[in-house]
């Protein structure tokens, strides 16, 4: 696989561990797979060499889902998950942690990155449709 940790770690201000990397990497790409449509071949080496830019779009795009799958598990398993708590009156508000809103958000974050590729079309595109990876 060509989106190795060392080129994670480097694209990034504050990376996540090797480790932490690993688990959440093939969600992210998986994820990524889904919003293109199957347009985005298993071995993604190939695709660097014959589409450098598309390829660079989706390397940065998949690094930053890892992350995002990384907050959306911290947020998701926080033991009390208050947004705010006033003592005038004790009033808590909690957040709300529905999976939905977790999906809408990632599909924003892919389609910052790949919108320009056209990968995430969902006719028929016989640029990308007809490619044999």
């Amino acid at each position: 696989m060509a989106l190795t940790y060392d080129k994670y770690e480097s694209s990034s201000l504050s990376p996540m561990t090797h480790q932490e990397y690993d688990y959440y990497v093939d969600d992210a790409i998986m994820a990524v797979r889904g919003y293109c449509h199957g347009r985005i071949p298993d071995d993604l080496s190939e695709m660097e060499t014959q589409e450098p830019t598309a390829y660079k779009a989706i390397e940065k795009c998949i690094y930053r889902v890892t992350e995002r799958l990384k907050d959306f598990d911290k947020a998701f398993n926080q033991t009390d998950g208050i947004a705010s708590e006033t003592t005038d009156g004790h009033s808590v508000t909690f957040e709300k942690r529905d999976h939905a809103s977790q999906d809408a958000d990632l599909y924003r974050l892919i389609r910052k990155y790949l919108m320009p590729t056209g990968l995430l079309y969902s006719g028929y595109d016989p640029y990308w449709d007809d490619r044999k990876w």
